[in-house]
């Protein structure tokens, strides 16, 4: 009398939910379904992708690297003197 070995089927588990994903991705209506979840978030939940402090533009890409040029010189400086 024979006993099969359970480790011999433990990898098929995983292969079958990635098999059943790519299945379903091609021949159902995956696409269909994250498209129109991504439409959802965007119409009702557009607050959650905005960034926190706005779009960055030329103006305040300046005036942060003017204020990191100054910090780095008086750093600098600042480690002369000690």
């Amino acid at each position: 009398m024979r006993k099969k070995n359970p480790a011999l089927i433990a990898p098929m588990v995983p292969l079958t939910f990635i098999l059943g994903y790519q299945w379903d991705l091609c021949y159902y209506t995956k696409m269909s379904r994250i498209r129109e979840e991504a439409d959802r978030i965007l119409d009702n939940e557009s607050g959650l992708l905005d960034l926190p402090h706005g779009l960055p533009n030329m103006n305040t890409i300046e005036i942060g690297r003017l204020k990191q040029k100054d910090t780095e010189r008086l750093q600098h400086s600042h480690d002369i003197f000690l």
